[in-house]
């Protein structure tokens, strides 16, 4: 991977990224805020959070100028709906139910896939009867929904 330092003197004061060396198991790591001055071969970057960090050029690995801070969003306003409260008993070991939330207050025990039951049509037996999916499959094709049909074609 190739880095490149693209600030210079004449960006004191702009914003910018600095990836620089840095001990520890993690060799590099990324400073962003804005350069308030270079002195000495010293950076000293300002971080969002008012921090000064010093950088040695000799550990700046990549720099480069960025876009100024986009404009902080509108805090979002809470929605003041009335909340139904849940029917029925609750307790620690009730479930509580609000529209379209489930609150679990106990575990779940084990999840369980009820049997099939539908019948299966063998279609050697002409008196088996027909799967009803199949069935609406084949009138959606223009059969009678006997099944031959779709085998003949």
């Amino acid at each position: 991977m190739v880095y490149v330092v693209r600030i210079t003197r004449a960006d004191i004061g702009a914003r910018v990224m600095i990836r620089r060396r840095i001990p520890g198991p993690i060799p590099l790591s990324d400073v962003l805020g804005t350069l308030r001055s270079w002195s000495s071969r010293v950076l000293t970057v300002e971080t969002a959070e008012g921090a000064a960090v010093q950088i040695t050029e000799d550990d700046i690995v990549a720099a480069r100028v960025v876009p100024a801070r986009p404009p902080a969003r509108r805090p979002r306003q809470a929605v003041d709906t009335p909340v139904d409260e849940p029917h029925g008993q609750t307790g620690p070991d009730r479930d509580l139910t609000y529209p379209a939330t489930i609150v679990r207050t106990r575990p779940v025990e084990r999840a369980t896939i009820p049997p099939m039951t539908h019948a299966v049509s063998d279609p050697a037996d002409p008196a088996s009867p027909a799967d009803p999916s199949h069935t609406a499959c084949n009138r959606m094709r223009g059969g009678s929904g006997s099944g031959r049909e779709a085998r003949s074609r």
